[in-house]
């Protein structure tokens, strides 16, 4: 017969047990990009100071003069610049696990270690959104706030630095996901190899489509022969996504937190609170050093290209 009085989980909730799986699902963080490769003067720190000078020779340059037979030379002396970076941002994070919360928690959660891994990320990423803030200095811009970035607009770009004489060497893109999915990557010039010839032959904008991709930097390919770093931090303003192409010298930075590491960890066991203490913190500044370094390319927060 067909039993119609079955037991159900309520009636077995004494004996049915709830299992905490030993997995924690742990917050993501954009990769380190901006501080790893703008001027880290952290170096120069190292002996105390709020304020650190950088001086500027570009500026103004040496000029040359014609030389005349018996006549004397022409002297010049322009001025130089002094650009400073004031080291005034200190960022913290703290939190206090009592006994009674650290004894109910499984050792297999190592919570404490967990929380202070977490705590490093989204101070490293304080910095990332310092430098990529930047932006708004730069005099340099291009793009648009209501369509796709277009490849006339990425070769306008590299052609100002050029045009700046700014050295191709350490030169990077920082650029949105959805700017470099929804609109770059849509390029057919970029992937079509009717377009750009077959990979033996590549063309100036990649080599074997994008290139190279190496995801633990954040690094997503080649512009043109310089590489692109996909982040979240660049910075979202009202319409526009304002990603940058930049030689390294165009922001610096100096991290003078205690200890020689960007990020410094301290934990105590506090009597009063019969628990532990545990505080991040950071100190940094950060300023545009060479403004015809940069380019600020506008891309739209909504257009995409198929």
């Amino acid at each position: 017969m067909t039993g119609t009085n079955t037991y159900s989980a309520a009636d077995l909730v004494a004996v049915i047990p709830e299992i905490w799986t030993p997995v924690v699902l742990e917050a993501y963080f954009a990769k380190t990009v901006a501080g790893n490769f703008f001027l880290d003067l952290s170096d120069e720190g190292k002996g105390g100071g709020d304020i650190f000078h950088v001086a500027d020779i570009f500026t103004n340059v040496l000029t040359s003069a014609a030389k005349t037979a018996a006549a004397e030379v022409t002297l010049v002396s322009p001025a130089s610049v002094d650009i400073s970076i004031t080291v005034n941002t200190w960022r913290h994070i703290a939190y206090l696990i009592e006994d009674l919360e650290l004894q109910h928690s499984p050792d297999g959660y190592q919570i404490v270690r967990r929380l202070a891994e977490q705590g490093g990320r989204v101070l490293a990423d304080d910095l990332e959104d310092n430098l990529l803030a930047l932006w708004s200095g730069l005099s340099q811009t291009g793009g648009s706030t209501g369509s796709a970035v277009t490849d006339l607009q990425i070769r306008t770009a590299i052609r100002t630095l050029d045009a700046n004489n700014v050295s191709k060497e350490n030169r990077g893109w920082f650029i949105h996901p959805r700017v470099f999915w929804d609109q770059i990557a849509a390029l057919a010039k970029f992937y079509d190899a009717s377009i750009r010839g077959p990979n033996t032959m590549p063309g100036p904008t990649v080599t074997g489509n994008f290139g190279d991709f190496d995801l633990n930097r954040g690094l997503y390919g080649y512009l043109y022969g310089d590489p692109v770093f996909i982040t979240t931090n660049v910075v979202t303003n009202l319409t526009a996504y304002r990603n940058i192409y930049a030689h390294r010298d165009a922001f610096g930075f100096l991290v003078i937190t205690p200890g020689g590491n960007r990020v410094r960890m301290q934990s105590k066991y506090v009597l009063e609170n019969l628990g532990i203490l545990t505080v991040m913190d950071t100190i940094y500044g950060s300023a545009e050093l060479r403004d015809l370094n940069g380019y600020v390319l506008n891309g739209s927060t909504t257009a995409t290209a198929a």
